[in-house]
């Protein structure tokens, strides 16, 4: 493997392990690693003239070369190039392709993550990225489609992974609305939805050629649908009342609306998280 190539999954993991450990919710752990990574890439390419296409082959993934569909079943299928399912979702093409991805992940990210906490957000963004593109390469090698021995790179599958599973968990649920750069009014996760879903739908019935996985971004919103409910096991009923008793101890304007967040929350680590902050932002208050 190329020198460069392993610096930037270095870099990858470094960022996110910094993340971790300073307890950055994971959403904006991802979109740190995809910059960082890029930054890296683009200065290489642009001030040493390092040819990114070679990034592109040992990172991004390739059905022909990493799947051995004859053999799907066999030991064949795991070897190191199946690794390029996980480090393709971290490499992108150009600026445009990286902000797209980045600004639906921070719109539908951050809050779907607070609703249902960074483990199951996790889960449902690999599972969605990986098994979006593990089976559009399937089925380009089955279709023998020029797609079959393409490289497959950026973040978009798993994007639509977390808005199909947003959308099918919370679709009452506001965001901001985005076309293109331009910011709309909040609209109901589960319109945004379907407005990309109908737009991706009428790329891959025209048979679109821009080299855009839409049939990918389709299979991967799906997939975010139907697993996120068995992610999401640990929500409890937990009623509202059971945090009635912290009412008293909102003396700010800060308090309650952390104490709303922990009422609001469905997943049990969540509302954990909310009510330890509750009570970290108390013993700040008096210690003021």
């Amino acid at each position: 493997m190329d020198f460069f190539s392993l610096f930037l999954i270095l870099v990858g993991l470094s960022t996110i392990f910094y993340c971790y450990t300073q307890k950055i919710p994971a959403s904006l752990s991802l979109v740190m690693s995809n910059f960082i990574i890029f930054f890296f890439w683009w200065i290489a390419v642009l001030l040493f003239d390092y040819d990114g296409h070679i990034t592109w082959r040992e990172l991004g993934f390739n059905p022909l070369l990493t799947l051995k569909y004859s053999t799907l079943f066999s030991l064949e299928l795991f070897n190191l190039n199946i690794l390029t399912l996980v480090s393709s979702m971290f490499i992108h093409s150009g600026p445009l392709h990286l902000l797209m991805n980045m600004l639906i992940l921070i719109l539908m990210g951050l809050p779907f993550e607070e609703r249902v906490g960074g483990r199951a957000f996790v889960k449902i963004y690999l599972t969605s990225g990986l098994l979006g593109s593990l089976l559009t390469g399937l089925s380009a090698i089955h279709l023998g489609t020029g797609e079959a021995d393409s490289y497959h790179i950026g973040a978009s599958g798993a994007v639509f992974g977390i808005m199909g599973a947003f959308a099918y968990l919370y679709p009452r649920d506001e965001i901001p609305m985005l076309l293109g750069f331009i910011f709309l009014h909040r609209v109901p996760v589960f319109i945004a939805a379907v407005v990309f879903a109908g737009a991706e739908t009428a790329f891959v019935v025209a048979s679109s050629t821009d080299n855009i996985g839409h049939d990918t971004h389709l299979i991967s919103l799906v997939i975010g649908a139907l697993f996120a409910p068995y992610f999401l096991s640990s929500i409890t009923s937990t009623p509202l009342a059971t945090l009635d008793h912290l009412d008293k101890l909102a003396s700010t304007v800060n308090l309650q609306k952390i104490l709303k967040k922990a009422k609001n929350a469905d997943e049990s680590d969540v509302r954990e998280a909310w009510i330890q902050k509750f009570h970290e932002e108390i013993k700040e208050t008096k210690d003021d």
